[in-house]
């Protein structure tokens, strides 16, 4: 038993051959072993494939999040503005139409765009030249173009 104990059996090999601990790692690895060296190779580099795919694919979504995220903010910030427009197209005709409850702004309205005069009123157009001027009178509170 001194003897298999000072040596060391080749197991790699599934054979009972003794090897000198100095030959045993220079000797060659049998079929068996460069397959399950080269199944090892091929799982390792499945493993690093799949790990490579599935970092994309989370990176792929994490990009694409943030360009959604990106296009939204854009859009809030059109909204924003265009909510601040019609506020202060809102705050304009609430003023206009404070404005039409006067009196006095509706008859400024009504001479200036609809050329409506008071009774007793002369009106006076100005003549361009060369223009000839209507010898009728105007009827009172009537305006003549």
């Amino acid at each position: 038993m001194d003897y298999a104990r000072n040596h060391v059996f080749d197991v790699r090999y599934h054979t009972n051959v003794i090897v000198h601990p100095k030959c045993f790692n220079n000797s060659r690895p049998s079929q068996v072993q460069r397959t399950v060296l080269n199944k090892d190779k091929l799982l390792k580099r499945a493993l690093l494939l799949f790990v490579v795919v599935l970092m994309s694919i989370v990176l792929t979504a994490f990009v694409r999040i943030y360009w959604l995220n990106y296009q939204l903010d854009l859009e809030i910030q059109a909204l924003a503005l265009q909510a601040e427009e019609y506020r202060q197209e809102q705050a304009a005709l609430l003023q206009d139409i404070e404005m039409l409850k006067d009196p006095i702004f509706i008859e400024r309205i009504a001479r200036e765009k609809l050329g409506y005069v008071r009774t007793g009123e002369v009106v006076l157009i100005p003549a361009k030249p060369g223009e000839v001027l209507p010898l009728k009178k105007p009827i009172e509170g009537e305006i003549q173009h």
